[in-house]
């Protein structure tokens, strides 16, 4: 063994070691059930405004596309479970026979804290659709209403917001709801008749949600009046 070997053997060189992996450092979450209703929804806007939504709507005619429910509930529901955040909606009569859409936006963690959005019922313009067909279509629409304002969804024109065909019904006076045509119904016949009259329609169903509204206003006021007491 010649002296250049012996120098390699004894050389102080070290065995190399694999490196290790360096460990993945998790961001750390925050603790959401400290934070009221309003921090909630805020962090939840910013987050779906952070994901791919695509508008599978689509107006051929007039040349756009525009958000359906489908394309972004689902969405909302995976980051209100991350959250805690439920919803809940739902469409009250008031005595007027008049409809108001509500989404309820609740925090779980303290369900004393609600955000509420709300907005006055539209018929949906579908022809020759069957009654349950109809009001699907009114729950659809008022549920994707709600959330494009509670979500603050921007469509890229005010027309997108409204789906071709539903589209009818902003164009025209709001015709009497279900809910009224039931009170006005239910009052006397002859009432009813002077009514039409006066607002020069054939049928109680071919009143405005309007004309409904104050008609039911008369025939309550008219009701009050005669079960004063005679003085």
């Amino acid at each position: 063994m010649d002296n250049q070997d012996t120098i390699f053997l004894q050389s102080d060189s070290k065995p190399t070691t694999k490196a290790e992996p360096k460990k993945e450092v998790k961001a750390e979450k925050k603790d959401v059930s400290k934070m009221n209703v309003y921090q909630k929804l805020a962090i939840a806007r910013a987050e779906l405004g952070n994901r791919p939504l695509k508008k599978s709507g689509v107006n051929k005619y007039a040349g756009y596309s525009y958000f359906e429910l489908n394309d972004f509930i689902g969405e909302i529901n995976k980051i209100f479970k991350e959250l805690n955040l439920i919803s809940v909606f739902n469409i009250k009569v008031n005595d007027l026979g008049v409809e108001t859409a509500f989404l309820d936006i609740v925090n779980a963690d303290n369900p004393t804290e609600t955000i509420t959005f709300e907005a006055g019922t539209a018929e949906a313009g579908m022809k020759g659709a069957t009654p349950i067909q109809m009001l699907g279509a009114k729950h659809t629409y008022m549920r994707r209403y709600l959330w494009l304002e509670a979500m603050e969804i921007a469509e890229n024109d005010a027309q997108d917001a409204i789906p071709a065909n539903e589209r009818e019904t902003t164009t025209k006076a709001q015709m009497a709801t279900q809910g009224q045509l039931k009170i006005i119904a239910q009052q006397d016949p002859e009432r009813v008749k002077k009514m039409l009259e006066f607002y020069k329609v054939n049928e109680i169903k071919d009143l405005t949600m309007k004309q409904a509204s104050d008609a039911i206003k008369t025939f309550s006021k008219d009701k009050k009046e005669e079960e004063k007491p005679n003085e």
